[in-house]
């Protein structure tokens, strides 16, 4: 598995007749297979968190079509379908807010564990979080909601 990158080097260095440590070459595979790995995981990881995302809204809604006849005696009662949206989407936010504290912690943890081990095994990393990843999850979170109203208001 090489880069192109590597597989360019190699060439020219073979061309040139140039010897390089075979530590250094076969970190700079090892390099560009993990670059590749992450590559496929972040891909992974992104597929799973919308998929899980639209699973929670698809099953926020069901149970709320499962409690249309609840729904309509409080309609009857004078209760305002306003009123109603803002009680569920109360509790959807309780329960997001559950979800990301308890997925914040875990990835905390994760980060940590995972730095540990890299610099234990001789790569030196920091252990701070970029601000894109509080930005695209952010936006995942902003998205969420954003479609969880608009499905319950439409």
């Amino acid at each position: 598995m090489k880069s192109d990158g590597a597989a360019s080097l190699e060439t020219y260095l073979k061309k040139n007749k140039l010897v390089v440590a075979d530590e250094k070459m076969r970190l700079g595979k090892i390099l560009a297979a993990l670059d590749i790995f992450m590559a496929a995981a972040l891909v992974i990881g992104v597929g799973f968190v919308i998929f899980s995302l639209v699973i929670i809204m698809l099953n926020f809604s069901l149970i709320v079509a499962q409690a249309t006849e609840e729904v309509f005696l409080l309609l009857q009662l004078g209760y305002s379908g306003k009123q109603l949206i803002f009680h569920l989407t109360g509790y959807l936010i309780v329960f997001m807010g559950v979800v990301l504290g308890m997925s914040a912690v875990i990835v905390w943890f994760g980060n940590n564990w995972l730095v540990g081990l890299l610099i234990s095994n001789g790569l030196s990393l920091t252990t701070n979080l970029s601000i894109e990843v509080f930005q695209v999850a952010t936006g995942f979170v902003l998205l969420f909601f954003g479609l969880s109203f608009f499905r319950f208001t439409g």
